[in-house]
């Protein structure tokens, strides 16, 4: 039964929705104009070569955390959070009896913690040491997609499902997208859930120039992070607050962006069931 909630929710997606569609008469920032450049220098097949390895180790680390014995955990966490609710909830599909603002609460509640773990590593990548910094942008990007699949189960989603992880894929790099194209990543996003495929074409949501946007500010954070170096020995805490801050809200959009999709697959399917 559709909801007074679930009708709050619907106008609030609806809301950020046209929001999204306001950004894309926003200009192209100074970043992006110098990814395009950057790209632009690259020979069609160097580029082709690179943007298609980049896609492979994208699919790699999602079919990676996404083997059950990786997410067990994670279920088992988010159950025993929906049975506060729910006593008799006894799998991720049963979920989806809860009401809209309980999936929320337990989707809120696993997010947290993934963007804790994000400043955590950020605040250590901060500090200058090489490891962390070799590491930084593999580990932001096993926590996007970590983001992803959590909020995937906390509405009641299963993973097992072949086309889920495809899913997965094109919200990461919807989430890659500068906020100018976001609008088009969220309406190719919207059409498979309408029309209940897994994805459009192969084309459209293969890894390219504007999606390197964003891990170009990392890459400036982490040359940052060098020059925020204190010279005498002492804590870095200048370059340990940049580092954490771009890791959290990296985290922070990747999780607004994937529980709108979640949310919104869960009320379309409740507003178009007989």
């Amino acid at each position: 039964m559709w909801t007074k909630q679930d009708e709050v929710h619907w106008n609030a997606l609806m809301e950020w929705e046209q929001q999204l569609v306001s950004n894309q008469s926003d200009e192209a920032s100074g970043i992006e104009a110098q990814v395009n450049k950057l790209t632009a220098a690259l020979p069609d097949d160097a580029a082709s070569r690179l943007f298609g390895q980049l896609d492979q180790s994208a699919a790699w680390i999602c079919s990676f955390l996404q083997k059950e014995p990786v997410l067990e955990g994670t279920k088992t966490r988010i159950m025993e959070t929906a049975r506060l609710f729910q006593e008799d909830i006894e799998s991720i599909e049963q979920m989806r009896r809860l009401s809209i603002d309980q999936l929320h609460f337990i989707c809120q509640q696993q997010s947290d913690k993934i963007r804790a773990a994000a400043a955590v590593q950020g605040a250590l990548t901060g500090t200058g040491k090489t490891l962390p910094i070799l590491a930084d942008l593999l580990v932001i990007t096993m926590l996007q997609i970590r983001t992803i699949q959590t909020t995937a189960l906390s509405y009641g989603v299963d993973l097992r499902q072949p086309f889920e992880m495809e899913h997965t894929l094109h919200l990461l790099y919807t989430s890659l997208l500068p906020a100018s194209l976001q609008a088009d990543g969220w309406a190719k996003l919207i059409t498979e859930v309408e029309e209940k495929v897994s994805y459009i074409d192969e084309e459209s949501w293969g890894l390219n120039e504007s999606m390197l946007q964003k891990p170009l500010i990392h890459a400036i954070k982490l040359a940052s992070v060098r020059l925020l170096q204190p010279r005498k020995s002492s804590i870095p805490l200048l370059s340990m607050a940049v580092s954490a801050g771009v890791n959290y809200q990296t985290i922070k959009q990747t999780a607004i962006l994937a529980e709108h999709y979640y949310q919104y697959r869960y009320l379309h399917d409740k507003k178009n069931r007989p």
